[in-house]
């Protein structure tokens, strides 16, 4: 007689590919072994190993993935005996069509893509999407001007959500970025960047690319990273800095906008947290009512730059095993950490022993080597113990879409 063998359910489901399989009940007869099994498909009902085929072993129960796979198709496991009989499970029908992912926030509908990668396009938006389970990026844009990317889903890639490269006034806006290396990583580009009205959660890393944006080398006017949310939560996510300003710069008229942002969840990394401004140098970045709960090892900080102002954030920090600061201006490298103003931030944080440490100024007290910063407006500044994990509500993801 034939094995006997159950088809397991489609789960990761793309366009093209699926992830099935089997478990085998019974090998057909008493002194019959297994010597091959799997799952085969097709496009019309009832595939059998004639058919497309994806080996799984001889083991009792075992998972395979589906490649090429049309719009529609049909799954069956087999499994086939020393006695060269075959057995076949249920059938189930597949379709890469659309998918409903569900999300804290709610449910949604896109359509399932792969991978978008594009140079030297502009005028274009990409919009009701879903890529997810891949091994790299979601969205690569280089070289590329005055793009949309909204009501997207993007979720569970090993690389970033998405990437850009020498490109300019690239609006992301209402997306939903889960389980991802780093959200946005934007590089060498020159202005124009808006992260808006997006919510992210679970940044997986790992370092250098573990946040939820960073600019790196960015420079010019109309950039903005406001009005999103990012939950981090313990066990799930590893991420660095939230949203990380390396060696770039806005204008005077129009500095990069770090507004408005709802953050929560950082660490266990020793150096990581909220929001860096000025990192690695750069300037004209200004961060104002961005709130924080327990984002790392600190809240906000002005790391070096010029010309920043850091005002009327909230910052609440539990005293965990990494944590250290609420809010630090450093020297912390060149050129010099010059010509900034933090002011109006209320702050309840603690250090990883159990101690109040709210507030780090370096521009009345020396670190190392570093010397002071100059010309620092540092004025309402305040400890607020009324602060707890209350200033952010129970949900953040879903709440932008």
């Amino acid at each position: 007689m034939a094995p006997t063998v159950s088809t397991n359910a489609l789960t990761s489901v793309t366009t093209t590919t699926a992830v099935s399989g089997g478990n085998i009940t019974n090998t057909g007869s008493t002194h019959a072994t297994i010597t091959a099994s799997g799952v085969c498909w097709g496009t019309t009902a009832n595939p059998t190993t004639a058919n497309q085929v994806v080996a799984g072993g001889t083991a009792t129960s075992f998972s395979v993935t589906l490649t090429g796979l049309p719009a529609t198709y049909y799954v069956r496991a087999y499994a086939t005996n020393s006695y060269g009989m075959t057995g076949y499970g249920n059938q189930i029908t597949g379709t890469g069509t659309t998918v409903t992912p569900s999300t804290t926030g709610g449910t949604g509908s896109y359509t399932p893509a792969s991978p978008i990668s594009l140079s030297g396009v502009s005028g274009q938006t990409i919009s009701g999407k879903f890529i997810g389970n891949i091994s790299g990026v979601a969205i690569t844009l280089a070289n590329c001007h005055d793009m949309i990317i909204t009501g997207m889903k993007i979720s569970h890639t090993v690389g970033s959500a998405i990437v850009l490269t020498n490109c300019y006034n690239i609006t992301i806006t209402h997306c939903e970025i889960d389980s991802v290396k780093s959200g946005v990583y934007a590089v060498s580009c020159t202005g124009g960047i808006v992260f808006n009205y997006n919510d992210v959660k679970n940044i997986q890393g790992p370092f250098p690319q573990a946040q939820m944006l960073q600019f790196d080398n960015c420079k010019g006017a109309g950039n903005s990273i406001s009005y999103n949310t990012c939950d981090n939560q313990p066990g799930k996510s590893s991420p660095e800095d939230i949203i990380n300003m390396w060696m770039s710069t806005g204008t005077a008229a129009s500095p990069i906008m770090i507004n408005g942002n709802k953050i929560r969840g950082g660490g266990p990394s020793s150096s990581g947290g909220g929001i860096i401004m000025g990192d690695g140098g750069g300037g004209y970045q200004s961060a104002s009512n961005n709130i924080l709960v327990d984002p790392g090892q600190y809240g906000m900080s002005i790391a070096g730059g010029s010309n920043s102002l850091l005002a009327s954030n909230q910052i609440y920090g539990r005293s965990q095993s990494f944590t250290n600061v609420g809010l630090y201006l450093w020297n912390q490298y060149a050129p010099a950490c010059a010509n900034n103003t933090v002011q109006n931030n209320r702050v309840n944080f603690r250090y990883s022993a159990g101690q109040l440490n709210d507030f780090y100024n370096g521009a009345t007290v020396a670190s190392g080597s570093s010397p002071l910063a100059t010309g620092t407006v540092w004025t309402n500044n305040v400890d607020d113990q009324t602060l707890t994990t209350s200033i952010l509500p129970a949900v953040l993801f879903g709440t932008n879409k």
